[in-house]
């Protein structure tokens, strides 16, 4: 096209140095107006449109910069799209990471926790139940010491009781009254009354009974309810005894209320009952405080 329009500016030069220089070109220029015109105005229409095809060559190469600038920014936009995707998969994969990482390590921590939670307090259930060994054990071994004292204290008073039994000869004296009194109503009563408490031990161990063994239990209990009736039955003949003294030494038979010899052999019958029963208790159960003290540790 470029070549053409060339050859073009040349015929038309020459066309125009002819019609200035030569005067037989000029006549056959003016005999053909009318091709020459219409040549002209082909060259015109030409040149228009190589005018035309150079705006649209300008106009298609302005676009192909344009669709070449827009290419080049799409995958510039597009590789920086991937890179961030890439860098964002990239941190979130480092963040996965270090959430499981601290995941791990909060778990980790938890287990430790739990495990040294469950540690002390296995130790302070074990100090715990060490504790509460070592306190039943002391009390357990207290109880001992308290019931094994107890125990001995009993075993003395009870002692004794017998001891004073025999010492007195209350069944003796009891038997011989009797007798003497089958033989003269007048007898006076044996005076031996009590005055005092002699089963303190006795007294304060009524409360304390149920931390004796059984059959213990049982024998202590009876030996106590069996002196206080032997000591309850002695005060009362001591008492007859003394209501039955003769106003009159030279007359026996002087009394101020004078007491059958009959209730006064029924009254010394039911002391040596007593008696009696005190002494065979007391024999049954002095053998087996004995054995239970000697069966205790120290």
């Amino acid at each position: 096209m470029n070549a053409f329009l060339a050859a073009l500016n040349v015929v038309l030069f020459a066309l125009f140095i002819g019609v200035a220089t030569d005067a037989p070109f000029r006549t056959f220029i003016q005999n053909h107006q009318t091709l020459i015109a219409g040549l002209l105005a082909i060259g015109a229409a030409l040149i228009a449109f190589a005018g035309a095809l150079r705006q649209a060559q300008a106009t298609a190469r302005a676009a192909e910069l344009q669709i070449t600038a827009l290419q080049q920014q799409t995958e510039k936009n597009y590789n920086a799209a991937i890179q961030s995707i890439e860098a964002s998969a990239s941190n979130t994969d480092k963040q996965i990471e270090a959430l499981q990482y601290q995941t791990e390590r909060n778990y980790n921590a938890a287990v430790d926790s739990i495990k040294a939670s469950a540690n002390n307090t296995d130790r302070q259930i074990a100090a715990l139940r060490q504790q509460t060994q070592d306190e039943f054990e002391f009390r357990h071994q207290e109880a001992d010491r308290n019931r094994k004292s107890l125990i001995a204290a009993l075993y003395a008073e009870i002692k004794a009781i017998e001891l004073g039994i025999e010492r007195r000869k209350y069944i003796e004296l009891c038997k011989e009254k009797i007798e003497k009194l089958k033989v003269d109503r007048n007898t006076r009563l044996p005076e031996f009354g009590f005055s005092q408490n002699y089963m303190p031990v006795l007294d304060a161990a009524a409360g304390r009974i149920g931390e004796l063994p059984p059959d213990i239990a049982q024998g202590v209990a009876k030996v106590g309810i069996l002196a206080k009736s032997s000591l309850d039955q002695a005060n009362l003949v001591h008492e007859i005894g003394m209501r039955d003294q003769p106003t009159d030494p030279a007359d026996p038979s002087a009394r101020p209320s004078p007491i059958s010899g009959e209730y006064k052999i029924g009254l010394m019958k039911l002391l040596l009952a007593d008696a009696e029963a005190l002494t065979a208790a007391i024999e049954d159960i002095l053998p087996k405080l004995k054995a239970h003290l000697e069966a205790m540790p120290d």
